[in-house]
Formats: structure tokens, sequence, C-alpha cells
């Protein structure tokens, strides 16, 4: 039987670079040459658009020098929002004062459910082939194969959007080595080239929008199907899965603990029983307790 909670299905972003997921990959077994172990990663969910990094370690001071440097003074865009899991390396101060002073509101995935931030999960799951595929045999290089890959992934297109990363976030096609001439265009007027550019993006991101829609649309008729739709009440008494696991023969469920807020169709918030102890949760990992009526 499948998991309970019916699959969200969020809107879609109105522009690019208006909901980024920023996610670690790594460790590997042993550093690079260099001493990288990571590879830190930036998806933007309209446009699928990916930069990436080998890091040495994935830190609090990595990922906002990542956000800062590589990600916003780069590609001159601020996000509106970024989507992060709810590890020290992001939940924490450094991070919390850099999105407040540039107007950035943060989201944390919820635990145990990698399909809040899907996107990069996906691409993480990509890179890690890609890169074992490249890198020599019997030695640790992978992070000198890192940049062009990243480079393929961007050009190729996406499936979900019909569309490559590289030409929604620029407007055009890449210029490749064996790529055929481009027919010319001109214009009477030079800002007549801003306002077709303007109506081309216009054009191709409602498409974007559209594409994206109808997968979203596709995966949640088969991820719904079997699959039960509890709703928990504030104040219900509840079981949950564990947030770290120590051990094998530790208990499956842990409690009891109480729903405080509802945060979404799927999304709870629960405090355990005579504690102030308080956990952001799946309905996929909660458990009913009865309650004697007398």
């Amino acid at each position: 039987m499948k998991s309970p909670g019916l699959l969200e299905t969020p809107e879609p972003p109105s522009e690019i670079f208006d909901l980024i997921g920023i996610d670690f990959w790594g460790p590997t077994r042993e550093a690079t040459s260099i001493g990288n172990r990571y590879i830190i990663t930036c998806t933007d969910h309209l446009s699928k658009f990916v930069i990436a990094k080998a890091i040495p370690t994935a830190s609090a001071s990595e990922a906002a020098k990542f956000l800062v440097e590589d990600v916003i003074f780069k590609y001159g865009h601020i996000p509106k929002h970024i989507l992060t899991d709810q590890g020290s390396h992001f939940n924490n101060y450094l991070m919390q004062a850099i999105t407040k002073d540039i107007g950035i509101n943060r989201i944390l995935s919820t635990p145990f459910h990698p399909q809040t931030n899907g996107t990069i999960e996906r691409f993480n799951a990509t890179i890690k082939t890609q890169l074992c595929k490249l890198q020599g045999l019997n030695r640790n290089n992978w992070d000198q194969y890192l940049p062009p890959t990243i480079y393929a992934y961007n050009i190729g297109q996406y499936r979900t959007t019909k569309y490559s990363p590289y030409q929604l976030l620029y407007g055009k096609h890449p210029t490749l080595p064996f790529s055929q001439p481009q027919s010319m265009l001109q214009f009477i007027r030079s800002n007549d080239y801003y306002n077709q550019f303007r109506r081309y993006r216009s054009f191709i991101i409602q498409q974007v929008r559209k594409n994206i829609q109808q997968q979203q649309q596709l995966s949640k008729k088969r991820s719904d199907q079997h699959r039960q739709n509890i709703q928990y009440e504030i104040g219900q008494l509840v079981l949950a899965k564990p947030a770290v696991r120590n051990h094998k023969m530790q208990e499956v469920f842990e409690g009891p603990y109480r729903v405080i807020n509802v945060l979404g169709p799927v999304t709870y918030e629960i405090q355990l029983e005579h504690s102030n102890y308080v956990r952001q949760v799946h309905v996929n990992i909660m458990k009913p307790i009865f309650e004697s009526q007398d």
C-alpha cells in the first residue's frame, strides 16, 4: 500500500529565478587532489537552469558564499524564494541574516519527503551518474569534469519544459562548434530588438509554465492512485517516525505528539507531549493515536 498524502502541485513560478532550490551532494569517499568532497547546486524551478560548484565542506559559510558570489553576483538575479532542506548548513543564523538583508523568503522542505525539492533531487541523481562515467579509472578527479557536465545539462532539452535551460535563461539557442549559422534579423530602431526579445521571452515562459502544469497533473494522477488522503486536526494525538534513526532496533514510530498547526494539505507541525520539542512533518510519516472516548 502506498504511504498516505496526496501529491501537491504548486503553481509554477512566474519568472526565472523567482524560486530556486539549493542543496548539497556528497560527501565522496575520498577527497579530490584539491580537497573537494561535495557539490553545492542551485536549480531554478522554472527554467531548470543549474549552477554548481565543487567544494571541500558542506558548511553554512560555503552555502552563504555560493548564494552571494556564484548565484547573485554572477547572474544578476536576486531570487524571491529559496527552497532548502532543514540541515544546519542552511537553517542557521548566517543564512537567515543574509536572506533577510537581501529580502529573500526562505522555504524549508519537509524532512523525509524529497519530493518537496524534487527538481534538485532529480538533478543530483543525474549528476552522480554522469560524473562516475567521466572520471578517470582509479582517479578521484570528478571535480575536473563538473563544469562541462553542468554545461551539457543546461544546453539539453528538458523533458518537462520542452526547452533547454540555456534557451530559457538567455532567450536564444547556444552557439556550438558545429552549429549552423543562424539567420540575421534587422530592426529599423534599436529598441525594436528589445521589444521583440521581451515578446519572445514572455511567450516561451507562458509555454513552459503550461508544459510544467500538464506534467504536474499527469504525475499527480499516477501518484494519487490508490493513495489515502488522511487529514489530522489541531489537538489530535499522533505518532511520527523519528527524525534520526540511531540504531536498527529503534522503534519505527515515536511519540506521542500533538498536532499544533496545519501548515498545508499534507504538512503539519507537531509537539512532543510534555515537552517543548516541535517538528515539521509530512503526513506520510504520521500515524494516528485513537484516544478513548470515555
